[in-house]
């Protein structure tokens, strides 16, 4: 599945997370012992490398078999095309505290294109916290509070940009906002003085 790799067999698993664009020879890869650790936290490829090399082979030979290499054809066009989901040409959201998950095929379409997110927040010293996040298993982003400054985390298809404010955010009532404009790849966390401050 785009190009990843992974294997399982009698209660062990070993997989490789492909990066788009990268060779496969310099994949790395994960070890795992599903029986004793099922949520898969404790890789073991360094304190098991004979395991990972069978594993490893054993990938190999039932790719070979099934004819079913890795082809790790771009799929970032598929990822950046414009898309029109199920909410048509819809340009505003609000979302309001306490909200449950939004699925991905109703929520905001972030991929490829220029966003403004906004946040009204009450801010004290050393506040911190997830202001919005959301993704699935080929997209996320986050606009968060740590260490007193904003911060925003966008994943797309393996492009990771992350982007911190360059000031601490004041106590007080904040509208905290970020602005991506997508065209020059331009990534610009703003942070305003007041909820009716530009």
């Amino acid at each position: 599945m785009f190009g990843h790799r992974g294997i399982w067999r009698a209660g062990w698993k070993a997989v490789a997370f492909h990066p788009p664009g990268t060779p496969y020879e310099t994949d790395r890869w994960e070890l795992f012992h599903l029986d004793e650790d099922f949520s898969e936290t404790n890789d073991l490829a360094s304190r098991e490398p004979a395991k990972l090399a069978a594993m490893v082979q054993l990938w190999w030979e039932e790719a070979e078999k099934h004819k079913s290499i890795a082809s790790g054809r771009p799929f970032r066009s598929t990822l950046h095309r414009k898309c029109q989901p199920v909410h048509g040409g819809r340009r505003r959201y609000v979302f309001h505290a306490g909200m449950g998950h939004v699925p991905t095929e109703v929520a905001p379409d972030v991929r490829a294109r220029s966003y403004l997110i906004e946040a009204l927040a009450r801010v004290d010293h050393g506040s911190e916290g997830v202001l919005i996040a959301h993704g699935d298993a080929t997209t996320g982003y986050s606009l968060y509070l740590r260490g007193g400054h904003l911060v925003h985390d966008m994943n797309v298809g393996g492009e990771h940009v992350v982007v911190r404010s360059d000031r601490v955010v004041p106590p007080g009532e904040r509208r905290l906002g970020v602005r991506v404009r997508r065209l020059s790849r331009e990534v610009r966390p703003t942070i305003a003085t007041g909820p009716g401050d530009e």
